[in-house]
């Protein structure tokens, strides 16, 4: 991730990582930085979004990189559900919505 990692980056590459741990207990070779880096942007582009509990995501992000992915299945798994939410609201620029008549990309 580089310092102009949008928002809707900086969710994927979280929920990769946490979705990844959660389904299959293995961590991707940079994970804790990818953790750090998306909750930097959440809490630095929180603002931007109408999302109540991104503050909450970032500081769990926190967490997970700190070590609590491999002890604490709960907050994995809160996580993952709010990182599946935000992933809805921060779509990357491009990408259309389901209600989209056009699907061009």
């Amino acid at each position: 991730m580089s310092a102009g990692t949008t928002l809707a980056e900086a969710v994927l590459d979280a929920r990769d990582v946490v979705e990844t741990y959660r389904d299959s207990a293995v961590l991707l070779s940079d994970w804790q930085s990818l953790l750090l880096q998306a909750a930097e942007v959440l809490t630095r582009q929180s603002s931007d979004i109408d999302t109540p509990p991104e503050a909450e995501t970032a500081t769990e992000l926190r967490m997970l990189a700190a070590g609590e992915i491999e002890t604490s299945p709960e907050l994995v798994e809160r996580t993952a559900l709010r990182l599946r939410h935000l992933v809805v609201v921060t779509r990357p620029s491009g990408v259309p919505h389901p209600e989209d008549d056009d699907w061009a990309f």
